[in-house]
């Protein structure tokens, strides 16, 4: 097992045993980067790795993936235990040692 694999198995575990309620996507546990701090966490998803998970297994191009989800999955409300979605971003120092965000 791969150690991506094993940290979302992780999370997905530690997640459910806090929260039993907390709901996940089927096909999106590879989208899973997190939990929210609270007394029932709930997952947390990368928005560009749902895209991209989907694209993959649906053969789906992005503007396609991105309609899809956005419909059905973004702005879907589940309950008080839904998911929550956050835009990835790969965050890191510049030469000065200053904070930098890519989207």
């Amino acid at each position: 097992m791969n150690n991506q694999k094993e940290t979302h198995t992780s999370i997905i575990k530690n997640v459910s045993k806090a929260n039993p309620n907390a709901i996940i996507l089927d096909g999106l546990d590879e989208a899973i980067i997190g939990a929210t701090i609270s007394s029932n966490p709930v997952f947390l998803y990368g928005k560009e790795s749902c895209i991209a998970i989907s694209m993959r297994d649906n053969d789906w191009d992005y503007e396609t993936a991105l309609e899809f989800l956005e419909f059905n999955t973004f702005n879907t409300y589940y309950g008080d235990y839904s998911p929550k979605f956050v835009n990835e971003f790969e965050v890191g120092l510049d030469a000065n040692h200053n904070f930098e965000a890519q989207a």
